[in-house]
């Protein structure tokens, strides 16, 4: 129950931070902290899989998406929004399917295949697409109504949790409200995004190696954050000591 509270305050607290933060590179940065994984991590209990690592990549490509359908399709945000999060679930229930279990034998080559690929291409798109400067832009979405939603979204998920695995821990608790508050600085919402699958990756693969039956979560919790912080200010050290 406390994990399921922590991590509800997690992403009240982080999306309303992204709120009130105005440049947009800034706003990826806070949201790339992984709070909200840490949290539902806590709350599945369940050890990191292909899911966990497949979600992750869902993720990213739904906000490359969104950029597109916003900047080339001229769709509103809500009807972005709308569309990401049904291609979410309708990805999350076909893979659920078919994806092996942890413990079975095919789920180690899913889950290092997959989580091999989406950094390399994160590196890619770093050397093919620009960083662009992106507007700025406060939100006026009332706290009280991003709580309810996200209380109910929590709730859901968390009810949900032994069907969806790894996609519980991965869900876009704040990704669909990091979407909306970066509405105008979509390209740099996603563009930026390539830092934290390049930190993820090693994170995530850190703890499933060394804590592969969740024996010591705590400690391995810690593990991961010790990997990712180091990569996540490594990535971001030029705007960090910008905004120092």
């Amino acid at each position: 129950m406390w994990a399921t509270v922590l991590l509800v305050a997690v992403v009240t607290l982080q999306s309303c931070g992204m709120a009130y933060i105005h440049d947009a590179k800034l706003k990826v940065l806070l949201y790339a902290l992984p709070l909200p994984l840490t949290a539902s991590t806590l709350v599945s209990g369940l050890p990191f899989e292909a899911t966990h690592v497949i979600g992750i990549f869902t993720i990213w490509c739904i906000l490359w998406l969104s950029w597109l359908l916003k900047s080339f399709r001229r769709l509103g945000i809500m009807a972005v929004l709308g569309i990401v999060m049904l291609l979410y679930l309708a990805t999350v229930f076909a893979v659920l399917s078919v994806i092996p279990k942890r413990g079975e034998p095919w789920e180690p080559y899913f889950y290092y295949g997959i989580a091999i690929f989406q950094f390399c291409l994160a590196l890619l798109l770093r050397r093919l697409l620009p960083e662009r400067n992106d507007p700025g832009h406060h939100s006026s979405l009332p706290v009280y109504l991003k709580f309810t939603v996200i209380l109910v979204i929590v709730c859901c998920v968390v009810v949900a949790k032994d069907y969806l695995r790894g996609f519980m821990v991965s869900f876009p608790y704040i990704t669909l409200f990091g979407l909306y508050e970066s509405r105008h600085s979509l390209y740099t919402f996603a563009w930026r995004n390539s830092y934290f699958i390049l930190a993820a990756m090693p994170a995530l693969t850190t703890f499933r190696l060394l804590f592969p039956d969740l024996t010591g979560i705590g400690w391995g919790l810690a593990g991961l954050w010790c990997v990712y912080l180091p990569l996540y200010f490594l990535f971001n050290r030029k705007l960090i000591f910008v905004f120092k």
